[in-house]
């Protein structure tokens, strides 16, 4: 699975910590740094998701009243001229 995947580097690190002859305020120090590293990695991960499939779409209108479109007389140009229109900008196309 993809948990396992991510979380195996920090197994082998923490099972290394804890075969090693570490005193106790090295061996807390290092599982410290590796649940910061731990915590890090998921922030990082969960603002991936927020940022590319959860936020919510810009208000085109606060950039002002009108667009130009170059390219708008077919495929990506003409679709994102439409998109705009039905948002309540007035389109040029050029």
């Amino acid at each position: 699975m993809i948990a396992t995947g991510i979380l195996e580097p920090v197994m082998v690190h923490v099972q290394t910590l804890m075969s090693c002859k570490v005193g106790s305020l090295g061996l807390i120090v290092s599982l410290l740094v590796t649940l910061i590293l731990v915590v890090r990695v998921i922030l990082c991960i969960l603002n991936f998701v927020y940022v590319y499939f959860l936020r919510p779409g810009k208000n085109l209108r606060k950039f002002g009243r009108y667009a130009i479109v170059t390219g708008a007389t077919d495929g990506i140009g003409l679709a994102y001229a439409f998109e705009l229109a039905s948002k309540g900008v007035f389109v040029a196309c050029a």
